[in-house]
This record gives C-alpha cells, sequence and structure tokens, in this order.
C-alpha cells in the first residue's frame, strides 16, 4: 500500500520487473498496454530498456494532438470526436 500522494506510476520499476518475476519460465509478453496512469518517462524508459513493446490508452484531447504532432504515434482507434480533433489539427 502506498500513500494517497503517490503517483500510480511511482515505482513503476520494481513494479514491472516484479511482475515479471512471477511470469512461468519461458511466457513472453508480447506487448504491455498501460493507461494515463502509467505514462511518464521513466515508465517508457524502464519498457524501452527491457525492449518492450506497449501501447498507451489515452483519451485523446486538443492538447494531446498539439503534443503529438511531430512525434511517430499511431491512433487505433477511430471515433466521429478523435477523428474531428485529428483533422482540427492537421
Amino acid at each position: 500500500m502506498r500513500s494517497g500522494s503517490a503517483h500510480t506510476a511511482d515505482r513503476f520499476y520494481e513494479f514491472y520487473y516484479a511482475m515479471k518475476e512471477q511470469l512461468p519460465s519461458g511466457c513472453n509478453i508480447r506487448a504491455i498496454r498501460t493507461d494515463k496512469g502509467f505514462t511518464g518517462e521513466r515508465v517508457f524508459q524502464t519498457l524501452e530498456q527491457d525492449h518492450q513493446d506497449y501501447i498507451v490508452k489515452l483519451r485523446w484531447t486538443k492538447r494531446l494532438a498539439t503534443l503529438t504532432q511531430n512525434l511517430a504515434w499511431h491512433c487505433i482507434t477511430k471515433s466521429e470526436r478523435e477523428l474531428r480533433l485529428r483533422n482540427a489539427h492537421v
């Protein structure tokens, strides 16, 4: 248990490797799926240093559209609202 002031992603490195140790021998992880609680440079560095593919589920917002204009990313959900927001910033 952690204090109420701890962010969800705090100590992700320890959590990630503890979970991997519990997997049966020979079990391979194809990809990790996270949500907004598990974002940030430390989380992504942990996964990338482990050569782990990952996908992050985030709510599509105008701010996110602006921040991702020059990044390599791929939207796999195409709701009407997301398409409108995406097209507004292209």
